[in-house]
């Protein structure tokens, strides 16, 4: 058996766990407080389309500044619709993941990165 190959299968794994991590403990935060956000994976995808270009563009702080800022204007969205405006909280999650992964997909391909993209 080749231990270079479990050992990166472990490194590789342990990266993709941290935002996921990461998310599912502010959705704990956010279920204490009696919200149910369903659209965190849009929300991912968008704060992760958006960091890439700001990092492209400017460095890893303007890079990590533009997906924080885009994680945040999403969030608010969905806030916004669903205190105000008395939305479902399960359809308007549905909605931002459709539109996050339609968004991310359209993105990628008038940026110049033509193919098949599996958002999600």
């Amino acid at each position: 058996m080749n231990w270079s190959f479990l050992t990166d299968l472990l490194r590789i794994s342990l990266h993709a766990m941290v935002p996921i991590t990461l998310t599912a403990v502010g959705e704990i935060v956010g279920e204490t407080a009696g919200l149910f956000n369903i659209g965190l994976e849009g929300i991912i995808l968008v704060s992760a389309l958006a960091g890439a270009l700001g990092a492209e563009m400017g460095g890893p702080i303007v890079g990590l500044l533009a997906g924080m800022l885009a994680g945040a204007l999403i969030s608010l969205t969905f806030s916004v619709i669903n205190t105000y405006w008395k939305g479902d909280q399960m359809i308007t999650g549905i909605g931002i993941n459709l539109f996050a992964a339609g968004f991310v997909a359209f993105g990628l391909i008038k940026l110049g990165s033509p193919g098949f993209y599996a958002v999600a």
